[in-house]
């Protein structure tokens, strides 16, 4: 794959994580803290944000494991659910971090 061709997933994958962050947030979030469902999901599942964020995660990356490990092909539309929402743990497991 040549750089540009790079570049390009690079910047699709980052502009489809900053769309669905936006949709996600303005579901799960709340107006004066947009970490609030960690916290709370937490303090359900007796851990810490970030340790309930990662079991969130966890769910995508054994669908992309399976699919790896399978020679199962994946989809425009797989790619766009489980490697951006895996992405999108990632900042929020940092933002969490931060948040501390």
């Amino acid at each position: 794959m040549k750089q540009k061709e790079f570049d390009n997933v690079v910047n699709h994958r980052l502009e489809k994580c900053k769309e669905i962050l936006g949709v996600k947030g303005g579901i799960y979030a709340d107006k004066n803290d947009r970490l609030k469902n960690f916290y709370d999901g937490a303090s359900f599942n007796e851990c810490t944000p970030e340790q309930y964020a990662h079991m969130l995660v966890t769910k995508h990356l054994v669908s992309i494991k399976d699919h790896i490990i399978n020679n199962r092909p994946m989809s425009e539309a797989f790619i766009d659910e489980k490697i951006t929402d895996v992405i999108n743990y990632m900042l929020l497991i940092e933002a969490l971090v931060e948040a501390e």
